[in-house]
């Protein structure tokens, strides 16, 4: 039986650091997707800011067709183009990194990966503790 018990222990060693590594390369891999989809993210943004500041000189400069505003609206064609092309690149980096954007962790019931719930009147932890309570008494 203590044979039986050693090599169970044996197993669930080499399974448990099997899955310990298997989660650092699945977490390296996230990380390395998540840097990606940041820096297209706010390459992203740019391009959406420059895109509205050449609507608005599109729209200031009328009906009139003038090479400046026809350059500008060939430019916008251009962002718009770019601005699909990012689209489509960052829609599976989103759904790879979806695990990472998790709702407000003071209002889960419990942590992900522990057991049991979380009685959050018992712990005292700072982050919660935006208005500190303080009893009314009636007198």
């Amino acid at each position: 039986l203590k044979k039986v018990k050693l090599s169970m222990k044996r197993i669930l060693t080499v399974l448990s650091r099997r899955e310990i590594h298997q989660q650092a390369l699945r977490a390296k891999e996230i990380l390395a997707k998540q840097q990606e989809r940041e820096a297209l993210e706010t390459q992203r943004f740019h391009l959406e800011e420059s895109m509205k500041v050449l609507a608005h000189k599109v729209r200031q400069a009328g009906p009139r067709d003038s090479v400046a505003s026809s350059a500008w609206k060939s430019t916008l064609r251009k962002y718009e183009t770019d601005h699909n092309q990012l689209l489509q690149d960052l829609a599976p980096l989103r759904r790879d990194t979806m695990q990472l954007l998790s709702a407000d962790w003071r209002y889960s019931r419990r942590y992900s990966d522990l057991p049991g719930a979380r009685r959050w009147r018992k712990e005292w932890v700072r982050a919660l503790q935006e208005r500190v309570w303080k009893p009314v008494r009636m007198h």
